[in-house]
C-alpha cells in the first residue's frame, strides 16, 4: 500500500514539475497591439486583443475562436496566421477571448469554470461588439468565428439582430446537428467535466503531444498534411467550461439546438438568418460536413451568400479536416485571401458625419455689422 501511495505522490510530483516547465517555456499571452479589458453586464471582465495598423486602422472585424481555443488560433501560423493577413489587407482585428478561458477574469467569488453557453451570446457578445464600435466610432462590423465561433454569431443573430453586422463569415461551423448522431459522451470527454481545476492542466499538458503522435480526437478531427509546423499547442488549447461542453454534446447527440436563456430553438431561426454569410467547409469535416454546410447555404433566404469548399475537390492539394482551418500551412492563399475578397465586397462604412448648418444672418444684421467693421477701420 506504502509503495502504490509513493508511485502516486511520484506521479503528482512529476506532473506538476511538467506543467511549470511548459507554462515557463510556453504559455504566453495572445500577441497584440493593444489588450481591451472588458466589462460585462454580471461583472466578468473579458478580453479583446486588437492588431491592426496604427496609421490606418481599417474596418473592425471581431474574430471568436471555437471550443477549446482562444484568440491564438487566429495567430498561428507565427507571422502567417489570419490576423497577420487581414491587418496587411487594411482591417482592424479584435480577437475574442470567451469567458472561462484563461486570461478572463471572473467576479469575485465565482469560478472561471461555470461559464456557460448563454452568457457568450447574452452577455460576452454585446459589451464587446458595443466597446469596439465605440472605440472606433463605425456603426457595424464584420465576424469571423471558426467551430463555435460561427455557431455564436447565429445565435446572436437570433437574440439580438444583425443591425450592427456588415458581414458573416463562418468556418468550419455546423448550422445545427440534425446529420451527426453523436454517440453519448466519450470518457475522455466525461473526464474533463468532472473535476475542472485538475482537468484543464491535464489538458493542454497532452495537448504537447499532439504533433508528436498526430493525434487526432472525435472532437477535434486534424489533417496533420495541412498543419502548419512547430505550432504551440500549449497555448493554443483552452479548456472549455463543463457547462459548454455539456451543451455542445447533448445538442450534438440529440440533433438538436435549443438555447436555454432565450428560450430559442435555432433550427427554427438558422432559415430565417438575415446577414450576408459567407460559408467556408473542410472536405473531410465529420463535424460540419459539406453537403450539410452547403445545403444550409442554399436554403438561406438572402442572395448576398458565398459557400467555399476547401480540399482536392476544388482544386487545393489537400483535404481540409476541422481544426487543420486555422492552423494549415498554406492557408493565406487557401483560406485568407478567399474570406478578404468577401469582405472587401461589404463595406462597413463608418458614419457620415452630419452637417450643421449655419444660421442665417438677415440682410439688417449683415448691414450693421459691415458699419460697425467700417467705423472702427476709421
Amino acid at each position: 500500500m506504502l509503495n502504490i501511495l509513493i508511485i502516486i505522490l511520484g506521479l503528482v510530483a512529476l506532473k506538476a514539475l511538467v506543467w511549470f516547465v511548459l507554462k515557463a517555456k510556453y504559455d504566453e499571452a495572445p500577441p497584440a497591439d493593444e489588450v481591451h479589458s472588458v466589462r460585462c453586464s454580471d461583472g466578468w471582465r473579458i478580453k479583446l486583443y486588437r492588431r491592426f495598423d496604427k496609421d490606418n486602422p481599417g474596418e473592425p472585424i471581431i474574430l471568436c475562436h471555437g471550443i477549446m481555443g482562444d484568440p491564438t488560433n487566429f495567430m498561428y501560423p507565427t507571422g502567417n496566421g489570419m490576423v497577420d493577413t487581414l491587418v496587411e489587407q487594411g482591417y482592424d482585428c479584435w480577437v475574442m477571448d470567451l469567458r472561462g478561458n484563461r486570461h478572463c477574469a471572473p467576479p469575485i467569488g465565482t469560478s472561471r469554470y461555470t461559464a456557460t453557453y448563454d452568457d457568450h451570446y447574452m452577455r460576452d457578445f454585446p459589451a464587446a461588439i458595443d466597446h469596439i464600435l465605440t472605440h472606433t466610432g463605425f456603426e457595424r462590423l464584420h465576424w469571423i468565428g471558426h467551430s463555435m465561433g460561427g455557431m455564436l454569431l447565429y445565435t446572436y443573430a437570433a437574440v439580438h439582430g444583425t443591425h450592427q453586422l456588415a458581414s458573416g463569415t463562418t468556418i468550419g461551423t455546423p448550422p445545427g446537428f440534425k446529420d451527426l448522431n453523436q454517440k453519448p459522451m466519450p470518457i475522455t470527454l466525461t473526464a474533463l467535466t468532472l473535476v475542472p481545476a485538475l482537468a484543464d492542466p491535464w489538458l493542454r499538458t497532452l495537448a504537447t503531444l499532439g504533433p508528436v503522435v498526430k493525434l487526432s480526437a472525435s472532437f477535434a478531427p486534424i489533417n496533420w498534411k495541412n498543419m502548419a509546423p512547430n505550432i504551440n499547442f500549449f497555448s493554443t488549447t483552452e479548456y472549455a467550461p463543463p457547462s459548454v461542453l455539456r451543451q455542445i454534446h447533448d445538442w450534438a447527440s440529440t440533433g438538436t439546438w435549443k438555447i436555454k436563456e432565450a428560450n430559442i430553438d435555432m433550427m427554427e431561426e438558422l432559415p430565417k438568418l438575415d446577414i450576408p454569410l459567407h460559408v467556408i467547409a473542410g472536405s473531410i469535416d465529420p463535424l460540419s460536413p459539406k453537403a450539410t454546410l452547403e445545403k444550409f447555404h442554399d436554403n438561406l433566404p438572402g442572395e448576398d451568400k458565398r459557400f467555399t469548399l476547401l480540399g482536392k475537390e476544388t482544386g487545393l492539394p489537400n483535404e481540409y479536416n476541422h481544426v487543420d482551418l486555422v492552423f494549415s500551412q498554406n492557408s493565406k492563399e487557401e483560406v485568407h485571401l478567399p474570406i478578404v475578397e468577401w469582405l472587401n465586397e461589404h463595406p462597413a462604412n463608418r458614419p457620415k458625419k452630419k452637417r450643421v448648418p449655419r444660421k442665417k444672418t438677415s440682410a439688417k444684421k449683415k448691414s450693421a455689422a459691415k458699419a460697425k467693421v467700417k467705423r472702427k477701420n476709421t
